[in-house]
């Protein structure tokens, strides 16, 4: 950090590697965690145990803020560097708490069971270039890659640009732009507390969740379009809240409906496919808002208000789309021919590295 605030091409670079490696990590661990879950949590289950991880999840980031703000109540180099060294050990040992228990124990006999199984599900082979393969070969497959990729894309797109809309467009002070993101995180969790509470108690299908959440995210998205193009403040917060509040039925619906689409023995695979989805969604989301604002806004061609809602018009059509997309997926075909399916890209893939 002392070597990129004086400018040194050294620091940029190793801050860059660094930060390179952090996100590899934190993707890895996503698809781990995920892929646990899949494999542990019967289907029924699976919306209120979601529910509950990314409940404590958003809770450790609103502790975390906490803590970091009394240990360090004003930044300092020293201080900092006391809290980078201490992360290592609170992430793994509570990584290490957290998966205590969850696995059962396996006799040789069972292991070499799971691991027949294993290979059974996803052959010899380059599972990167098998994914590709199914991806261009399984129309299921690509469909759901497709609406996880767009829905992403449309929710993320706001959260690089709304707290400056907020002060070119309705003069916001910063302490007030900044507590965008809790109401709209505040509206998440409530969400997905309240479709996992639903979730375990009524028996509501995966895609039904995913179609409440993304219909209701896009009317969100609607409004604070609207709120853009009428400049009228007072629909903000509702706007936020409402969108939050869907966003969140959506979280609990695609996560759960990722799980459901996977086959045994490769749902690592799987989970790795729609989690690089969510990936490339999140990265363009923030590309193109940038992007737009850019090119309609800081150039001049569009008034501030005009841009933002260019902006979040765009974020409601790409949400719409990936609803129109969700229509057409199917956990039952896609469990009729994705077993298959592997074994054939795997296969030849094998055929083409021979």
């Amino acid at each position: 950090a002392q070597q990129m605030s004086a400018g040194q091409p050294a620091g940029f670079a190793y801050g860059f590697a660094v930060m390179f490696v952090f996100g590899m990590g934190m993707a890895m661990l996503g698809d781990s965690h995920h892929s646990l879950i899949a494999e542990r949590i019967a289907p029924e289950r699976r919306g209120g145990v979601i529910s509950v991880v990314w409940t404590f999840t958003i809770l450790s980031a609103i502790i975390a803020a906490v803590v970091i703000k009394v240990i360090m109540p004003s930044y300092t180099p020293e201080t900092m560097q006391q809290l980078y060294q201490l992360t290592p050990a609170i992430v793994i040992g509570s990584a290490l708490l957290g998966v205590l228990g969850v696995e059962r124990r396996m006799s040789r006999a069972d292991a070499a069971a799971a691991v027949a199984r294993a290979v059974a599900a996803a052959p010899a082979g380059n599972p990167l270039r098998a994914a590709l393969l199914l991806l261009r070969t399984n129309a299921q497959a690509r469909a759901f890659f497709t609406f996880v990729l767009l829905a992403i894309l449309a929710i993320f797109m706001q959260d690089a640009i709304l707290e400056v809309f907020g002060a070119e467009v309705f003069g916001m002070s910063v302490r007030e732009t900044t507590s965008f993101t809790q109401i709209w995180g505040g509206g998440v969790l409530l969400g997905m507390l309240m479709m996992g509470i639903a979730s375990s108690v009524f028996a509501i299908s995966k895609k039904t969740i995913t179609v409440i959440g993304s219909a209701g995210t896009a009317l969100g998205l609607g409004l604070l379009t609207i709120c853009a193009m009428t400049q009228q403040q007072s629909w903000l917060n509702p706007a936020l809240v409402f969108m939050g509040l869907f966003t969140g039925f959506f979280n609990v619906g695609a996560l759960s409906m990722m799980m459901e689409m996977t086959v045994d023995g490769a749902t690592g695979l799987y989970m790795g496919m729609w989690g690089t989805a969510q990936a490339f969604g999140s990265g363009l989301a923030s590309v193109i808002s940038g992007a737009l604002k850019t090119a309609l806004i800081e150039t001049g061609l569009l008034d501030a208000h005009w841009g933002y809602t260019a902006i979040f018009g765009f974020e409601t059509v790409v949400m719409v789309v990936s609803l129109a997309v969700l229509g057409g997926i199917s956990v039952a075909r896609f469990r009729g021919f994705e077993r298959s399916d592997l074994s054939r890209a795997l296969d030849v893939e094998v055929g083409a590295a021979a």
